[in-house]
This record gives C-alpha cells, structure tokens and sequence, in this order.
C-alpha cells in the first residue's frame, strides 16, 4: 500500500538505518572494539569475497529499483487487465525504495559476518558504505 503521508515511509527508514549500528554495536561486544581504520584484511578469503559482494549489491541497490520501477509501470502481455476495484490496493511506489533499503542493509551485514569470521572487527567500511548509502536514498516528501 502506497502511503499518502511521507512520516510513515520516514519511520521504516529510521528503523533500517538504526538498525546498522545496532550491528555494529553487537561486532564490537562479540568481536572487540571497532578500529579507528578503514582496514579490511583482503588476506582473509572471507573478508575478501564479501568486500566484492558489497560492492555488487551497492551497485544492485540503485539499479534495482529503477528496473523494478520501470517494470511496474509497463504492463506485461501476459497480465489479463484486472478492473479496479474499490478494496484493491492502487499500486506501491514504496516498494523499490524498501527494496533498495534491504540491499544497503545486507552491506552492513555482510560486515558482521566478515568481522565474526576472522575475529577482527571489520565493521566499519561496511558501515560507512551502507550509511552513505541510506543517507542518498532517504524518503522525500510526497
């Protein structure tokens, strides 16, 4: 359901974006204190493979929405028209937006898992990616 007032989109933006320090917060109890660096240690496999992962599903986080967008908004041969109805929701244009927020947040979760598995914490160019990321995409008024 698309929602007409723009604070309710605002609020599930908040609640994602809180969410990435809350990761960070449970790095640094499970892990040690975060490091004053933006090191990744690239000899570690791990690290490495989700260092590139990141980097792909930035990029997916922007281009992903678009598609999806676009594809919402051209109907497919195969969709048999549906007359509107009353109690029929009218389309969601939240959707990619929400989309792209689960992607950035992924980010930050792949660097929990990266500082969990070499027991350094790693945390925080992952953090900073997916931060800078929320902070581009954050919800304009309707």
């Amino acid at each position: 359901m698309s929602h007409k007032n723009p604070i309710v989109l605002k609020i599930i933006w908040m609640s994602f974006f809180l969410t990435l320090f809350m990761y960070a917060y449970v790095v640094e109890m499970q892990v040690g204190p975060m490091p004053a660096s933006f090191e990744i240690d690239l000899s570690n496999p791990v690290a490495m493979a989700l260092s590139v992962v990141s980097l792909v599903i930035l990029m997916m986080s922007f281009v992903m929405p678009a598609i999806l967008s676009r594809a919402a908004q051209t109907p497919s041969k195969e969709q048999t028209p549906v007359p509107p109805s009353e109690s029929a929701p009218k389309g969601n244009s939240n959707v990619p937006l929400i989309i792209r927020w689960a992607f950035l947040e992924s980010i930050a979760i792949n660097g929990m898992v990266a500082s969990f598995s070499s027991q350094q914490n790693m945390i925080l160019p992952f953090l900073a990616v997916s931060a800078v990321g929320f902070l581009l995409s954050f919800p304009k008024g309707q």
